[in-house]
């Protein structure tokens, strides 16, 4: 699974882990690639999608305005200020992100 260090931002694959010895009752999120262990609340796992890639949102929202803005420009835009169709294309990407961050 992957998961964001909080302190880093590095994104690391991590599983689920009990501590080696059963007398310790701790668990934690051991990444292999750097032999290291991590406490749940060092780490995110919010932006991860089903693909257990990590989604960058703010790239996300650029993208929907950006192709919501090139696909309106084929639509005629009377007595609409270009800043404040542009805001309101950014709106509209931000209430689509909202929705997938849900799924």
């Amino acid at each position: 699974m992957k998961a964001r260090i909080k302190e880093t931002g590095e994104i690391v694959d991590v599983k689920f882990s009990v501590h080696p010895n059963p007398a310790v009752e701790e668990t934690y999120w051991w990444c292999k690639d750097k032999q290291e262990s991590y406490h749940k609340w060092e780490l995110d796992f919010g932006g991860v999608n089903i693909l257990g890639d990590f989604v960058d949102w703010e790239q996300r929202r650029y993208e929907i305005a950006k192709d919501i803005v090139a696909y309106s420009f084929s639509t005629p835009m009377h007595g609409v200020s270009m800043v404040s169709y542009i805001h309101s294309c950014v709106e509209v990407a931000d209430m689509l992100i909202e929705e997938l961050k849900k799924k």
